[in-house]
């Protein structure tokens, strides 16, 4: 059985099984914007893969899917637009990556491409600004983290300097140090922000599990976003690890009694093929959040789409 196949028949049972239990319909087909998607190349997704089974023995996604087995999971799971993201491991993949994303983006409308490099690029103001001109990408994305930088590594300040002076958008990803074995507190993505005022940042994850930081940068700076990917998952976890139902840990609490006053400033994805489970599951995780359907609907959807009308006009007409 083929990945595409066999991504596909996960995610249709998944999408059985949320729809016998009634926790699915806010994920009906038309009304989600995915805002946090892999497709990759090739050999990329096999080694995000490789990666993802090593660190989550039984991760439901199978190990084979690629690209198309991505995209029919994203369809099947009811999203009729998404953003994808690409960033480089080591600096020869840059161009690659970046021409991979553009011409994904250019063959499927329903998909916005953020750019991305390595810090160790030459002309990184360069490839920042064909990237958002040339390639016609919304904005930059990076996983300090994984890429091993520094937020305030000097090589990067060209590619801040260039998004803060196109007034285009950064995605950041923060949260789960624990897991990555380092560090980047809200004190950081605050000194970052105030750097560069004009640079939109989107919080991705949220700083999980430092939840609340996450929202008081949001509510000091009134253009950045929060990204809520993989944070209900994660809190179904820590909710488990404690023998608590979803809703009885603080964490949750704290984030239901947030959201009303960010709703039309946060963003959700599934970061598949490599989030914290199937399809179906991401976004069950998601629905159970307690939440007005006007909340859900902009965070699922509206908040995504005046993101593209603002920075890329007529993309999604």
């Amino acid at each position: 059985m083929n990945a595409r196949k066999r991504g596909g028949d996960a995610d249709r049972m998944a999408k059985k099984e949320s729809e016998t239990n009634g926790a699915d319909t806010r994920a009906a087909a038309g009304r989600v914007v995915d805002a946090h998607v892999h497709i990759i190349p090739p050999e990329r997704m096999a080694g995000l893969m490789r990666w993802i089974h090593r660190a989550f023995p039984g991760h439901p996604v199978p190990a084979d899917i690629d690209g198309e087995g991505t995209l029919a999971d994203i369809e099947a799971g009811g999203a009729c637009r998404f953003f994808n993201m690409a960033y480089p491991l080591k600096p020869d993949e840059t161009d690659a990556l970046n021409r991979f994303n553009f011409e994904l983006t250019r063959k499927l409308p329903q998909a916005v491409g953020w750019g991305s490099l390595h810090p160790e690029n030459p002309d990184r103001a360069g490839i920042t600004r064909r990237c958002l001109t040339e390639l016609g990408f919304i904005g930059m994305k990076f996983h300090p983290f994984v890429q091993k930088f520094s937020v305030f590594d000097q090589r990067m300040t060209p590619v801040y300097e260039t998004l803060n002076e196109l007034k285009r958008p950064l995605i950041i990803h923060t949260g789960f140090d624990e897991f990555y074995g380092t560090s980047m507190p809200a004190r950081d993505v605050r000194r970052l922000i105030s750097s560069y005022p004009d640079m939109q940042v989107v919080i991705s994850h949220m700083l999980f599990p430092d939840i609340d930081g996450a929202f008081d940068i949001m509510e000091d700076f009134s253009l950045t976003i929060g990204d809520l990917t993989n944070v209900p998952s994660a809190l179904r976890l820590l909710a488990l690890s404690k023998g608590l139902a979803f809703h009885e840990t603080p964490e949750m609490a704290a984030l239901e009694k947030r959201i009303p006053a960010f709703a039309d400033r946060l963003l959700f994805g599934s970061d598949h093929p490599a989030g914290m489970g199937g399809y179906g599951e991401i976004y069950r995780d998601f629905n159970n959040i307690r939440m007005t359907e006007r909340d859900a609907e902009s965070i699922l959807r509206r908040n995504a789409e005046a993101l593209v009308a603002r920075h890329l006009p007529g993309r999604w007409d």
